[in-house]
């Protein structure tokens, strides 16, 4: 069986939500591959701290797959999606590949990337306690 990839092809600025302009980047329309083979989606762009990869299917909200700090090439997986399945790689300058191993029927759908300069991370803190106080 064969599984087919699409992706949006950006060219322009967008105002995303918050303000942020987005800058343009390009990626290829499609990519079609066999069963258990390994899909390749290429993004590039002029430059980014953070690379963000998004799956979309129909009927369904986009879902973050991960995303790539391209100055030190770490990537952070978002639940559920393994580093045996999903590989970010960063071959050169500008260029930023999503390997999706071992295709399968439920890997089709619509591949985004996204450029973000700034990332934050909210660590949630645990319940606070009062401590009890006593006036002499």
């Amino acid at each position: 069986s064969f599984w087919l990839f699409t992706f949006l092809r950006h060219f322009g600025h967008v105002i995303v939500p918050g303000g942020v302009d987005a800058v343009p980047f390009h990626q290829p329309l499609s990519v079609i591959k066999p069963e258990t083979k390994t899909a390749e989606i290429s993004c590039s762009e002029a430059s980014s701290s953070y690379i963000h990869w998004y799956r979309h299917r129909d009927g369904e909200a986009p879902t973050r797959i991960l995303y790539l700090d391209s100055s030190n090439d770490n990537v952070n997986r978002d639940s559920g999606f393994s580093a045996a399945k999903y590989e970010s790689l960063k071959p050169g300058n500008n260029k930023y590949i999503l390997k999706i191993h071992t295709a399968e029927e439920s890997d089709s759908g619509m591949y985004y990337c996204a450029r973000w300069d700034t990332h934050s991370v909210t660590v949630p803190l645990g319940p606070c306690t009062k401590t009890p106080t006593c006036c002499l």
